[in-house]
């Protein structure tokens, strides 16, 4: 996975990061040991981005 610097604070985060709002139940149901399978397979590959932000 390629690393891009964020802004100028010189800490590199993953170029594709993972979008976690999937894992909620704002589409349903979540399976929670799906969800872990999904952020260990990030890690895996080596995303550093995950977008856990609340939808407001």
């Amino acid at each position: 996975m390629s690393l891009r610097e964020l802004g100028k604070t010189g800490v590199k985060i993953s170029a594709i990061g993972l979008g976690c709002m999937g894992m909620s139940e704002f589409y349903g149901s979540a399976d929670e040991q799906e969800n872990i399978n999904v952020l260990n397979r990030a890690i895996d590959l080596g995303s550093t981005f995950w977008d856990t932000s609340v939808r407001i």
